[in-house]
C-alpha cells in the first residue's frame, strides 16, 4: 500500500512539474509553491526527493517566464540568482519575493512593490527604482551603483554594506534604514529623510546631502553634515528614539 502511495505521488508530481515549467500563469506558480512546501515536510523516499528538486527548478522557471511575459503579480516569487537584466518590471508586485543574488541591472522597477523582498547581494546597478516600495526589504551587500531611487520608500530597509556609489536617492524615505558600512560615495541624498537611520561606518565621501535630514546620534559627523547643507532633526523629536 505504501509503495502505491509513493508511486501515485511521484506520478502526480511529474504532471505538476511539466505544468509549472510550461505555464505563465501566476496561479500555477503559486500551486507549485504550495506543493513544494507540503512535499518538503514529507520527503520519505529518494523518488520524492528527486521530484522535489525538479519541482523547485520548474517553479523558478514558472516565475521567470511570468516575469518576462509581463506578469504583474509576482508576490512571493522564487527568483533566486535569475537574470532579469534590463527587464520592464514597472509597477510589478514583488512583495516578499526571493531575489537573492538576482541580476536586475538596468531593470525598470518604477513604482514596483518590493516590500519585505529579499534582495541580499542582488545586482541592481543602473536600475530604475523611482517611487518603488522597498519598505523592510533586505538589501544587505546589494549592488546599487548609479541606481535611481528617487522618492523610493525604504523605511526599515536593510542596506548594510550595500554599494550605493553614485546612486540617486533624492526625496527617498530612509527612516530607520540600516546603512551601516554602506558605500554612498557620490550618492545624491538631496531631501532624503534619514531620521532614525543607522549610518555607522558609512562612506559619504562626495555625497550630496542638501536638505537631507538625520538624527544627531546615528554615526554621522554632525558638523560636517551641516556644513554640507544637511539637516539634523530636533534632538527632542520622538521618532529619533522610538
Amino acid at each position: 500500500m505504501k509503495k502505491n502511495k509513493i508511486l501515485i505521488a511521484v506520478i502526480f508530481l511529474t504532471g505538476i512539474i511539466g505544468f509549472a515549467a510550461q505555464s505563465t500563469n501566476a496561479q500555477s506558480c503559486y500551486t507549485s509553491r504550495e506543493i513544494l512546501y507540503k512535499l518538503g515536510r514529507n520527503i520519505d523516499s529518494e523518488e520524492k526527493e528527486q521530484k522535489y528538486i525538479e519541482l523547485k527548478k520548474a517553479q523558478k522557471e514558472c516565475w521567470v517566464k511570468l516575469a518576462k511575459s509581463g506578469g504583474k503579480y509576482l508576490n512571493g516569487a522564487y527568483l533566486e540568482s535569475v537574470n532579469l537584466e534590463g527587464l520592464n518590471l514597472v509597477e510589478v508586485d514583488l512583495q516578499e519575493a526571493n531575489l537573492v543574488d538576482a541580476i536586475l541591472n538596468k531593470a525598470d522597477l518604477t513604482k514596483a512593490d518590493l516590500s519585505f523582498a529579499d534582495l541580499f547581494q542582488a545586482y541592481l546597478n543602473n536600475a530604475i527604482l523611482n517611487g518603488a516600495n522597498l519598505n523592510r526589504a533586505k538589501l544587505g551587500s546589494s549592488h546599487l551603483q548609479a541606481a535611481n531611487l528617487t522618492n523610493a520608500a525604504l523605511t526599515g530597509a536593510d542596506l548594510n554594506t550595500a554599494d550605493l556609489r553614485g546612486s540617486i536617492l533624492k526625496g527617498a524615505d530612509l527612516r530607520w534604514a540600516k546603512l551601516a558600512d554602506s558605500s554612498l560615495q557620490y550618492a545624491d541624498l538631496t531631501d532624503a529623510n534619514l531620521i532614525g537611520a543607522d549610518l555607522t561606518g558609512a562612506d559619504l565621501t562626495k555625497a550630496t546631502v542638501t536638505n537631507a535630514t538625520i538624527c544627531r546620534d546615528k554615526g554621522v559627523d554632525i558638523k560636517d553634515w551641516k556644513a554640507r547643507g544637511g539637516k539634523v532633526a530636533d534632538e527632542n523629536l520622538k521618532t529619533c528614539y522610538e
